[in-house]
């Protein structure tokens, strides 16, 4: 889950990044964290290496790594959030998780793309 880990929010090369607002670093290690407890319940824990990796990429003031699910958004594009985020979030609800933060950005996401879906048709 190392590059955009399913779509969240990293530091990003449009501007300032997640981590550089307060409560931003914190914000992405639990949705990392959120993530990691999906893939453990669904029998593939996130090895501790790959783990604290990820955690220290996406918590990196400054860093220029970005997500394509960001970037799609960042630019109005469709984005992938069912093949991504959905997929995620539906795991999770199966294996009886609770996982606000991904609920959350799953919401945003969807939002985005009825937004996009609308201007392409109107």
């Amino acid at each position: 889950m190392a590059a955009g880990v399913a779509g969240t929010p990293e530091p990003d090369s449009f501007g300032v990044g997640l981590v550089a607002v307060p409560g931003g670093a914190a914000f992405a290690a639990d949705v990392v964290e959120e993530c990691a407890s999906v893939a453990a319940a669904a029998g593939y824990p996130v090895p501790a290496p790959a783990l604290r990796q990820t955690l220290a990429t996406v918590t990196e003031e400054g860093s220029p790594l970005t997500s394509s699910l960001y970037c799609d958004v960042a630019e109005n594009r469709s984005a992938e959030v069912e093949h991504i985020m959905g997929d995620l979030v539906c795991r999770a609800h199966r294996l009886g998780l609770t996982v606000p933060l991904l609920d959350l950005a799953t919401m945003q996401l969807r939002l985005h793309q009825n937004r996009v879906e609308s201007a392409h048709r109107g």
